[in-house]
């Protein structure tokens, strides 16, 4: 059993099978790691910590250990988190990581086991060490899930209040360990529990990368208080799993958090106050490296609940859009049409309604060059011809789903107000679902239009950001009596299911409705899922909360 309560292996073994229990042998073990291939060697680091958090192994010689098998770790989860097959590589990545995770809990566990045989200042070090290490790879946990939308451990929340609740007690949790941020225990803790409160789940994974190291500078302004205190903005406690959320929420907004039986002992709870924090965001707007939309989505997410209208940045910045779900699905797709998303089909597929697409048995060059007939001459007219095609199907793609280049009349943390000047097109009305880019080096985001309005020389309209986590997919309702029905365009809300965010779906207005099962083909492959809950239909398109009814579920990136 763990004396503290972690979700700790049974140490039950007296050897590894990878190597002898000499510092030279697992050096000369790690250096013999395929680290070229990154799966192959997290398969490998894997089996060794999973023996080696159920060793029989002093306290200081496995922090030692641990310390030489970190970097490694490192290398090799970031090997996989820029992989192509995100399923599949994050959850490798997450369970070697927790590994590791839960060896440096196991050494807080045994240390404070022998902490009245240890001389005190060598038990400070090596606890602080620990302590750091432990709260920093169960951070990367719930990093990597706002990134890649894998799971992490249900107790996540719970460890890391624990570990920090410890660092508290030991009076560690200033103790600097390097100069980088974070810096120290209580850093390392309030940078993940900032990740937590500013909606990670409606930003982009880059502008996750690029808020998440400022998130632990930030921690030093954040006030504490005690979990009682009135003046709350934010609260950590156990009767929420220790997930930090915004105090005060009513049961319609507040973050649904599956019951579990809390084990641990009470008074852990605290609260926050991030007043200071708002001040020295809006103060150093201008100063920040972060985009205004972005410093602006940080301080609504963060300031005070009753103020609900966020500053508005007057601008005349460009910015490109597209209208409606089919040409949003087609640009969000890059570019590539629907069949590439539905099982076994081709992702250089042709749309299979193009005009320009002919038969290849008509085609003369292609019957000579199938028949071996390759003469330069030939291959040459057929590269020609095929090029032609291409071009013209480029074309008629791009007329199908322009693109239009508008200007931002003012921006703001929820969304933008866009000048639209020339003439008007049916899809320009509220509730019509689009997409926007600021530069053409960015990716497509989602909207929604709220609002159209008449000005001089044009229209103005208000666009909503929908959240830059939406992946396409092809979806169809689940019909077994009667007509099936073909697949339609659709788009996927990532579960986040360490925040408590449920997997959501954007589909056609008709025929989808609550309550009906649905079969939805994407890249991960086929799940069957029912639309739970009808969440919002603003008039163009409707979004569903999912419940999945596969085993397996549904895992989206």
């Amino acid at each position: 059993m763990s004396l503290l309560l972690f979700d700790l292996a049974e140490v039950n073994r007296d050897q590894l099978t990878s190597c002898e229990l000499k510092l030279a042998a697992l050096e000369s073990w790690l250096k013999n790691l395929p680290l070229a291939h990154p799966e192959g060697s997290c398969q490998a680091l894997s089996q060794f910590l999973e023996e080696f958090n159920q060793l029989k192994f002093l306290p200081l010689r496995r922090l030692e250990w641990l310390n030489l098998i970190q970097p490694l770790v490192h290398q090799v989860t970031q090997g996989l988190d820029t992989g192509s097959h995100f399923e599949q590589e994050g959850d490798l990545a997450q369970n070697l990581q927790n590994l590791l995770a839960q060896g440096y809990k196991r050494v807080v566990n045994d240390l404070l086991k022998l902490r009245d045989q240890l001389p005190p200042p060598i038990l400070a070090r090596s606890l602080l060490q620990a302590l750091y290490n432990a709260l920093k790879e169960s951070s990367a946990l719930i990093l990597r899930s706002c990134l890649l939308s894998v799971n992490a451990p249900a107790n996540t929340w719970q460890e890391l209040n624990l570990l920090y609740h410890l660092a508290c007690q030991s009076r560690l949790q200033h103790k600097n360990l390097t100069t980088n941020s974070p810096k120290n225990c209580e850093e390392a803790y309030f940078q993940v529990v900032l990740l937590a409160l500013i909606q990670a789940e409606t930003l982009r994974s880059d502008e996750v990368t690029l808020v998440y190291p400022l998130l632990a500078e930030a921690a030093a302004l954040l006030n504490r208080l005690a979990e009682d205190n009135p003046n709350q903005l934010f609260i950590i406690s156990a009767e929420h799993q220790y997930i930090p959320q915004r105090s005060g929420l009513d049961a319609q907004n507040a973050k649904p958090t599956p019951p579990q039986k809390n084990t641990h002992p009470k008074g852990r709870g605290l609260s926050l106050d991030t007043r200071i924090l708002i001040d020295a965001l809006n103060t150093h707007l201008a100063k920040s490296q972060l985009s205004k939309r972005l410093s602006q989505h940080l301080a609504a997410c963060l300031g005070e609940a009753n103020d609900r209208i966020t500053p508005r940045i007057e601008t005349n910045d460009p910015i490109e859009l597209v209208l409606g779900l089919r040409s949003v699905h087609f640009h969000m797709n890059n570019k590539r049409p629907l069949e590439s998303l539905v099982a076994g089909g081709n992702l250089n597929e042709k749309p299979k309604d193009n005009p320009f697409i002919t038969a290849s048995q008509d085609d003369p060059w292609s019957a000579a060059f199938d028949a071996g007939e390759n003469t330069s001459n030939g291959h040459i007219q057929l590269v020609e011809m095929q090029t032609n095609l291409s071009t013209s199907l480029d074309e008629e793609l791009n007329k199908r789903h322009p693109i239009y280049s508008l200007t931002q009349v003012n921006a703001s943390a929820t969304g933008y107000c866009i000048f639209w000047q020339g003439e008007e097109v049916p899809l320009l009305k509220t509730g019509e679902l689009v997409a926007f880019r600021e530069a053409v080096s960015d990716p497509w985001q989602a909207g929604l239009i709220r609002w159209v309005k008449d000005v001089q020389q044009g229209l103005q309209m208000g666009i909503e950001r929908l959240g830059g986590r939406m992946q396409p997919c092809a979806v169809k309702p689940i019909i077994k009596i009667g007509e099936q029905r073909d697949f339609m365009p659709g788009f996927l809300i990532p579960e986040l299911q360490v925040l408590g965010i449920p997997a959501g779906l954007i589909t056609p207005l008709l025929p989808f409705r609550e309550g009906q099962k649905v079969e939805i083909s994407y890249s991960q492959g086929v799940e069957k899922a029912k639309l739970f809950k009808l969440v919002s239909s603003p008039g163009a398109f409707n979004q569903f909360e999912l419940e999945p009814l596969g085993v397996k579920g549904l895992s989206l990136h």
